[in-house]
């Protein structure tokens, strides 16, 4: 009968302790560091864009709106259409992502006005799938160039009984009822300087 001291409990309990958790827990690579880097960056980067493009929180940038909640500043941005031409909006019914000043051509055509001297009006914008916010249009030139100017006014027509309803008095004033049952709303935004301010009626 041997009488040979047995192995030292605390050293083999240590090492099979290491073996059991490089089993559970293989180490890192760098290729998958890197791999998970490059992920994050992209990642950080489409959150971005989409922010940048109001896609991601709905809202306008702060440049397009200012003063309070009823007025909306003079951002003008030109683009061009068409003599004779509808304003250079979606149709109706259609929109696509990033609609802005400089873009309303992402943004679906709610209304429409003709008025003498080449003066047209439209108002484009609450769209149910993308940017809620409403575009201001003018033209002077019968439609060859439009004026494009941001207001305080945004509804998404998500929901039966969403609407916005637009009033054309003049070439100067108009009127703009948003109501939506679901929100439990019921606005009224007025212009009297061909819709360069809004003012919120109620």
């Amino acid at each position: 009968m041997s009488t040979g001291t047995a192995p030292e409990t605390p050293r083999f309990d240590a090492e099979l302790e290491g073996a059991l958790r490089s089993l559970a827990a293989p180490p890192v690579r760098a290729g998958a560091r890197r791999r998970g880097a490059i992920a994050l960056a992209v990642a950080v980067a489409v959150v971005v864009a989409l922010v940048a493009f109001g896609a991601w929180s709905g809202r306008r940038p702060a440049s397009e709106v200012t003063g309070d909640a009823g007025t909306a500043a003079a951002t003008g941005v030109v683009v061009p259409g068409r003599p004779g031409g509808a304003a250079p909006c979606a149709a109706p019914g259609a929109g696509a992502y990033g609609a802005n000043p400089a873009h309303p051509e992402r943004a679906p055509r709610q209304a429409t006005a003709t008025f003498p001297g080449g003066v047209r009006w439209a108002l484009c914008g609450a769209d149910p799938s993308y940017s809620g916010d409403v575009l201001n249009l003018r033209s002077g030139d019968g439609g060859a160039t439009w004026s494009v100017t941001a207001t305080p006014i945004a509804i998404n027509l998500l929901h039966a009984g969403d609407t916005l309803d637009v009033r054309f008095a003049d070439a100067s004033r108009a009127e703009v009822h948003v109501v939506s049952a679901v929100a439990d709303r019921d606005d009224r935004y007025v212009t009297a300087d061909g819709g360069r301010t809004w003012r919120l009626a109620r």
